[in-house]
């Protein structure tokens, strides 16, 4: 294949550099922390110690977060939250269900198989609810633990410990209207409004973050774990039951600590840039994992000469091993990047993270050449020379948090971008997990931008993609494995991309 296969998955910002314009990142996006209700959380108390920032449980939330009090309306607290949080949590969001999950057919197969008790595990409890096995639930008692882990991923999990902030986090005297963001981080609370932040969280769980315990590796997936699939932070966030209020509507102390205009209203394409600075958050966490476990190897090596240790398989591209084998097949078609049968880096990271390092001026070019030392080091040798793997992540990790300090969008032109993002679908014959990439990138500027939304022929070109990939994430409250999975797993099998890039160039065709 040709130089430009090289980049097939980095060629995206040569596409896209001129359809987003510098401007500057602002910061807005989710309400306070969420609460609880209900007989489960009742019992989920863990003590407090002011010490460190602890578990304190999410009956603690509850009494404020299940329905506001003519108190709350009279103190301004309703005018950025609803404080119904929690039973719209409890009753409609898949997230509560995530520890449930452990206790099923599937799930006692594979602690079976690993030698471990899902409930209780780590390797488990990081993701499908809070991890206790750390000093945050040191002083809890087992019915406690018990009771905090059995309501998955609740309150805390994503907003954080809250036993420094729990108790001054309503007053608008000593919090909501005087701390800036960065000293609400300092005592524990995830600061879910900032975009960056939030894709961060949501991407520790579905991408992986190793530090944190949060990975699901080879031995969990041959064992039965289901696939995790690519991640886009947005449409994510829309197939979730809104416990939020929108940054649109709340008041002005709460925006003017994450925006830079007077009338934020008047941004037009907000998801669309929050799009772009996911991905490019994406690509910085993909390189945290991979350059983890290269740095572990490496390290191995030093001590002992020539030590081939192990490395984690699951961080790279699942499918150079697990595909079909058909002849022809669209991968010879499409080429290798190096040499093939080298596991490369996983492709759906890398997709939408593009749409930032188009975004990201200067740093653009030393941010590419990271990641194409990245695709060297990996073709070296199988699996990689772990040395300078682990130099060329750090090398992402660094530029990729230069770009997203500098990031500034002013204005996104809409038609150019989804006309670029066309291109990309038809001449690069992606992956399926990257082609949903592009799918969901597309679909969630289609929702802000009128003239894509209104168009009744790009709607039936849409239907194809939308349907055709999976795209559409079911929004009611069940258990993924019900559903979501053997769906996503059924339009996997039958994946054919250059179907698909036909459909792309017919899209393209219809926008104005």
């Amino acid at each position: 294949m040709p130089t430009q296969t090289l980049f097939r998955y980095l060629s995206v910002p040569l596409l896209l550099t001129a359809v987003l314009l510098a401007g500057k990142l602002v910061s807005i996006g989710m309400g306070e922390p969420p609460a609880d209700l209900g007989n489960r959380a009742s019992a989920a108390t863990v003590p407090q110690r002011d010490a460190a920032s602890l578990y304190v449980g999410s009956n603690k939330c509850e009494r404020c977060h299940t329905h506001p009090i003519d108190d709350d309306k009279r103190s301004g607290r309703t005018t950025f939250m609803t404080l119904t949080e929690y039973p719209k949590w409890l009753h409609e969001d898949k997230h509560s269900l995530a520890y449930d999950v452990l206790g099923g057919t599937n799930s006692l197969q594979i602690g079976r198989l690993m030698g471990i008790a899902p409930q209780t595990d780590r390797k488990c409890l990081s993701c499908h609810s809070v991890d206790c096995s750390s000093t945050q639930c040191s002083e809890a008692s087992d019915a406690a633990l018990a009771a905090l882990r059995s309501l998955g991923v609740s309150c805390e999990a994503c907003h954080g410990p809250a036993s420094k902030w729990l108790r001054v986090h309503d007053d608008e005297k000593a919090w909501r209207n005087v701390l800036p963001p960065q000293a609400k981080t300092a005592q524990g609370l995830v600061d879910l409004r900032d975009p960056v932040v939030r894709a961060e969280k949501c991407l520790s769980c579905h991408l992986g973050n190793a530090p944190e315990g949060k990975v699901v590796t080879h031995e969990m997936y041959a064992a039965g774990h289901p696939p995790v699939s690519g991640f886009e932070v947005e449409t994510f966030l829309d197939a979730m039951p809104t416990h939020w209020m929108p940054a649109d509507v709340q008041p002005g102390e709460i925006q003017k600590h994450y925006l830079d205009r007077a009338y934020p209203a008047k941004e037009k394409m907000r998801k669309t840039r929050f799009m772009a600075i996911g991905g490019l958050v994406a690509v910085r966490e993909y390189a945290r994992l991979i350059g983890y476990y290269a740095k572990t190897r490496a390290t191995a090596q030093a001590v002992v000469a020539g030590a081939g240790a192990s490395t984690e398989l699951a961080v790279y591209d699942c499918q150079a091993c697990h595909h079909e084998l058909t002849l022809p097949s669209w991968r010879q078609v499409r080429g290798y990047h190096g040499h093939p049968g080298r596991p490369p880096a996983r492709a759906w990271p890398l997709v939408l993270g593009n749409l930032g390092l188009a975004a990201s001026g200067e740093h653009q070019a030393s941010l590419r050449k990271a990641l194409q030392s990245l695709n060297d080091a990996l073709d070296r040798q199988p699996f990689g020379d772990p040395a300078q793997v682990a130099a060329a992540a750090a090398r992402i990790e660094e530029e990729c948090q230069k770009a997203i300090d500098s990031l500034r969008l002013t204005d996104i032109n809409a038609t150019d971008l989804v006309r670029a993002i066309c291109r990309i679908g038809a001449q690069e014959l992606p992956d399926y997990e990257s082609a949903r990439q592009l799918g969901w990138a597309f679909d969630v500027i289609r929702r802000e931008a009128p003239a894509l939304a209104a168009d009744a022929e790009i709607a039936k070109s849409w239907a194809v993609l939308r349907d055709g990939l999976a795209l559409q994430l079911p929004k009611e409250k069940e258990l993924v494995v019900n559903k979501s999975v053997p769906q996503t797993l059924t339009a996997a099998a039958a994946y054919r991309p250059e179907t698909f890039s036909e459909a792309w160039r017919k899209l393209e065709s219809k926008i104005p």
